[in-house]
């Protein structure tokens, strides 16, 4: 089985990395200096057995997708599938031969704190919510927001960057509906999305929300969910989980790091593309997610932006 990654940024780098530990054979293609003739070409002489992986920016991925489905492939997306509902209709037109045994980078989906949700999970709850926050400046080393993907008003901002805490609150209390995107926005950035507050209710018109932001001076990760018998509580920052059923409290710690969950799906993909067991009932299997992917491009479309906020992003 031959794999190739579209795209060489940070998460490109970290994927072709995880794959080596698995012991694949990967290539890694910067997508700014690809030669995308040559590259379809070796694909096409190989035929068969062939994984890519898409960490290219959102906005370029339906051309190559639409290349390479020519092809008996397998595929792994970053998030976001799509910004674009036409984009999204698009992938969900391929072969179902390939939607199954493809997958979107929900990789939080092998987080232990949320497989443990999702086996309490509970049908009386009556609000929940989930929120993530981190200075942007923060990320990454040697990285600026300004010239980064993120800030491009078109397929840009925070509630793409950090549609997991979506996939997880869909996950946990959906499948939802949504009422209210309500954003912020940087006067240095029009149109980006620097924090944002989405409102959702479900089939049983029970109201959860999730906020997300690039401002937080320190990892902000954590969520509450709140029904008439018990109460679950997170914090993946510290990688805490309490149960409280209003008599007992326990509190579970984990130990786990972000790589963890990127190998654990990299491992899953490995296996669907090899036609073998997957470890995770909750994979992101495509044709498994195409509603929370629909959600995430239709609640950026729907962006209602209240106010402007005066920032340090660089």
């Amino acid at each position: 089985m031959k794999y190739f990654i579209f795209g060489s940024g940070s998460i490109g780098r970290q994927h072709y990395n995880n794959l080596q530990v698995l012991g694949a054979d990967v290539k890694i293609l910067s997508w700014k200096k690809i030669n995308l003739e040559e590259t379809l070409n070796e694909i096409k002489k190989l035929n068969e057995g062939i994984g890519v992986i898409i960490a290219t920016g959102s906005d370029v991925r339906t051309q190559l997708i639409k290349e390479l489905t020519k092809f008996d492939i397998s595929l792994y997306i970053e998030k976001p599938l799509a910004f674009k509902k036409k984009d999204i209709d698009f992938i969900y037109s391929l072969p179902k031969k390939i939607l199954k045994k493809s997958v979107v980078g929900f990789m939080m989906r092998y987080h232990p704190i949320i497989l443990e949700m999702y086996k309490l999970k509970f049908d009386d709850y009556f609000r929940a919510n989930f929120e993530i926050g981190l200075d942007v400046n923060c990320w990454r080393d040697n990285w600026k927001f300004s010239k980064s993907y993120a800030s491009n008003s078109s397929g840009g901002g925070v509630l793409l960057d950090l549609c997991h805490e979506i996939d997880i609150a869909n996950l946990l209390c959906g499948p939802g509906k949504i009422k209210n995107v309500y954003s912020l926005l940087s006067p240095k950035f029009p149109g980006v999305d620097i924090a944002s507050t989405l409102i959702f209710s479900n089939k049983n018109n029970y109201i959860y929300n999730v906020s997300m932001d690039y401002l937080a001076p320190t990892l902000l990760r954590q969520g509450k969910i709140i029904g008439k018998k018990l109460i679950l509580e997170y914090d993946i920052a510290n990688n805490l989980l309490k149960i409280d059923n209003g008599k007992n409290k326990e509190i579970k710690s984990y130990d786990v790091d972000r790589n963890t969950l990127f190998l654990s799906l990299m491992k899953d993909f490995m296996a669907l593309a090899e036609g073998k067991k997957v470890s995770n009932k909750l994979i992101p299997r495509l044709d498994k997610v195409k509603n929370v992917c629909e959600l995430i491009a239709s609640a950026w479309k729907k962006r209602e932006f209240v106010g402007e906020l005066a920032t340090k992003l660089r």
